[in-house]
């Protein structure tokens, strides 16, 4: 004697990816609100104020899976001053005047540069620049605030699926 049995668990599995697909949109946009809302402005305020622009190029995006990333919206120079002050770096380029030659002169005289108080023709020496790591506290000292901000945005979408949810 054979016995089929045949169960078709077909819309039972499409349901939950349905709902796995949803919590994981939900999960990749509310990560980038929680990190404007609770990250963001601490970040503007740790940024340093000498940069000029860098705390208004602040911004939260790319959120991938349950990631963000805080970074600077600034293009070229902007953004590789932002680099500059969250990590380590230094830099060997040397600089040198736009103009070599003073105006008006015939090449008798050098343009300078006004480095630290003193005019000098040209720097040759390394620039260090020392890790300020603003943004990277800002994220550690919001941690609680951006968990916070994260849960409700999870929680809507399994109470839109129809799951009980209580918090």
């Amino acid at each position: 004697m054979d016995i089929r049995v045949r169960t078709d668990f077909r819309p039972a599995t499409e349901g939950y990816k349905q709902v796995r697909r949803n919590a994981n949109r939900a999960l990749k946009d509310g990560v980038v609100a929680a990190g404007e809302k609770a990250v963001l402005p601490t970040a503007k305020r740790y940024a340093p104020k000498r940069t000029g622009k860098l705390a208004a190029s602040l911004v939260v995006r790319k959120g991938t899976g349950n990631r963000a990333y805080l970074t600077s919206g600034a293009r070229l120079r902007e953004a590789r001053i932002a680099g500059l002050h969250e990590f380590d770096n230094t830099i060997n380029k040397r600089i040198e005047p736009r103009r070599k030659w003073s105006k008006g002169t015939k090449r008798t005289r050098r343009s300078a540069l006004l480095i630290n108080g003193r005019f000098v023709s040209q720097v040759t020496k390394p620039r260090h620049y020392r890790a300020q790591l603003y943004m990277t506290r800002a994220a550690e000292a919001r941690r609680d605030e951006f968990a916070d901000a994260l849960v409700p945005s999870i929680l809507a979408t399994f109470r839109e699926a129809g799951f009980e949810v209580s918090r």
